[in-house]
């Protein structure tokens, strides 16, 4: 697939919470095919629901979550893609949970976004993309750690005023956070969505 412009890319990063306790449980009972499988589901998930109103393309797993590079066609496709992919999400888990008894203490995923310019290039035989925009997205993520957390959406300031028209009766919760390595450690503005 041809990648419109970078500049205008979205860096959407999301990870599973509680994602160690199922896989132990299911190495356990000898049934990562399901794990595996939910990974496959969700990759070829977001391609399609992305698809409907955007360009979508699945940059990276990181263990328990994707890196995607979004680029959508129409305003309000940003926050419906993050809504479908939570929802498709936890559908999964929550049949997993049922079918192999596990109970983690957190059921969800997290997702923070943010947008910039990614340089393209080759490593190792394959295409890697480097960029402000993959680090702000993986720290506003990670710093999602509580239980009232689970199933949020933590955006940049920049991600913020794009999507601020679209957001209805969303809660939206304004905070300050340091990014570790970033903006020199100082506190930057960012927006949870609930």
């Amino acid at each position: 697939m041809k990648l419109p412009n970078l500049k205008e890319y979205y860096v959407v990063i999301f990870d599973v919470c509680s994602s160690s306790v199922f896989l132990e449980k299911l190495q356990e009972n000898n049934k990562i095919k399901v794990w595996k499988k939910m990974w496959t589901d969700i990759f070829h998930y977001a391609n399609k629901i992305a698809g409907e109103r955007g360009k979508c393309k699945v940059y990276n797993f990181v263990g328990d979550g994707f890196i995607f590079l979004y680029y959508p066609f129409k305003k309000d496709s940003l926050l419906k893609f993050c809504d479908n992919l939570i929802k498709y999400v936890n559908e999964n888990l929550q049949r997993i949970l049922l079918e192999n008894d596990i109970k983690p203490k957190r059921v969800g995923i997290t997702i923070g976004i943010d947008k910039g310019t990614l340089t393209l290039m080759r490593l190792y035989g394959s295409k890697e993309y480097m960029g402000e925009a993959i680090n702000v997205a993986a720290r506003l993520q990670s710093s999602l750690k509580g239980p009232e957390d689970t199933n949020t959406i933590l955006v940049s300031e920049k991600v913020y005023e794009d999507i601020k028209p679209n957001l209805g009766d969303r809660k939206v919760r304004q905070q300050r956070q340091v990014l570790r390595n970033l903006f020199n450690d100082k506190e930057v503005d960012c927006y949870q969505i609930f």
